[in-house]
């Protein structure tokens, strides 16, 4: 192969990063193009861990609201006070987990799996207690 002339670049090979304690020890390539500001590559999960942090943070504000007004909560919306306070309580549990498995650098596909499936759960009793027993104003059955 010739050498590169005037104005031609050599071919891009792999290039490593310089770690910033010692230079004996080489990091893993880094993707094209590399210099030594190139940010590490994005984590596996990211996303996915940003919306589980948002399903904890609304589901944690839902339980804490029904813990900290279920009296008026109950009246706005046609269910009883005492009903509301307990599934505050257990919506604060269920957001604590999911905060937990948020936080993890890579959450495990069975842990997310078990979120999805509760929350799917939710969705449809809350649907069903409303159709087949609750009596909700207009405000508790939107």
């Amino acid at each position: 192969m010739k050498a590169p002339g005037p104005g031609r670049r050599t071919p891009p090979g792999p290039r490593t990063r310089r770690s910033a304690t010692t230079s004996a020890e080489a990091d893993p390539p880094c993707p094209e193009p590399c210099s030594p500001a190139s940010p590490a590559p994005p984590t596996r999960g990211g996303t996915l861990r940003r919306f589980l942090a948002l399903d904890a943070v609304v589901t944690g504000l839902n339980g804490a609201a029904h813990l900290a007004a279920p009296d008026p909560l109950g009246r706005l919306l046609g269910i009883d006070g005492s009903l509301l306070a307990e599934l505050g309580a257990l919506l604060v549990a269920v957001a604590a987990g999911i905060g937990f498995l948020a936080s993890r650098p890579e959450p495990p596909a069975a842990a997310v799996k078990l979120v999805v499936d509760v929350n799917a759960a939710w969705a449809l009793l809350s649907l069903g207690a409303v159709v087949l027993w609750l009596e909700p104003t207009t405000a508790g059955a939107v």
